[in-house]
C-alpha cells in the first residue's frame, strides 16, 4: 500500500466539495420541480366548470399535462443522473 499524498488528499477533497454542490443544486431544482407539479395540481383541482370557457379549459388540460410530463421527465433525470 502507497502513502497517500497530500495533493491525492486535496483533490479528493476538492473533488468531494464540488459534487456535494452539484447534489445540493440538483436536489434544490427537484423541489423546484415537485412544488410547480403541486400548484399545477392545486389550480387544475381549484377549477369549476360552470366558470371557464370549454376551450380556455382545453387549453390549460394541454398546458397541465405538457408541463406535468416535463416536471416528471426533469425529476426522474435529477433522481438518477448521478
Amino acid at each position: 500500500m502507497r502513502p497517500v499524498a497530500y495533493h491525492d488528499v486535496k483533490s479528493s477533497s476538492e473533488a468531494l466539495r464540488g459534487l456535494k454542490a452539484k447534489v445540493a443544486a440538483l436536489e434544490h431544482e427537484k423541489s423546484i420541480r415537485r412544488a410547480e407539479a403541486d400548484i399545477l395540481s392545486k389550480y387544475g383541482g381549484s377549477l369549476v366548470g360552470e366558470h371557464l370557457d370549454p376551450s380556455k379549459l382545453d387549453g390549460f388540460l394541454d398546458q397541465y399535462i405538457a408541463r406535468a410530463k416535463s416536471s416528471a421527465q426533469a425529476v426522474r433525470r435529477l433522481l438518477y443522473c448521478c
